[in-house]
C-alpha cells in the first residue's frame, strides 16, 4: 500500500517571500510545506501558502475570464 504524504507546492519565489516574512530558513519552509514539521510557526507559514496560492488562482481566472 502506498502512502501519499500532504505538501503544498509552491513556485521558489512563493517559498523566498515566506521564509523572509516569518524570519525562517528556506528549509524551515520547505519542512513546513511538506508537513515535516508542525511548529506554530510551520502552520503560519501553511495557512500563507495556501493564501499565495489563491491569489494566484485569481490572477489566473482574471486572465481567463
Amino acid at each position: 500500500m502506498n502512502v501519499v504524504m500532504p505538501r503544498i507546492e509552491l513556485p521558489e519565489k512563493h517559498k523566498v517571500q515566506l521564509a523572509q516574512k516569518h524570519g525562517v530558513t528556506l528549509q524551515s519552509v520547505r519542512n513546513a510545506l511538506k508537513y515535516f514539521s508542525n511548529s506554530d510557526v510551520a502552520k503560519l507559514i501553511r495557512k500563507d501558502a495556501i493564501k499565495l496560492l489563491k491569489a494566484e488562482a485569481a490572477k489566473a481566472e482574471k486572465l481567463t475570464a
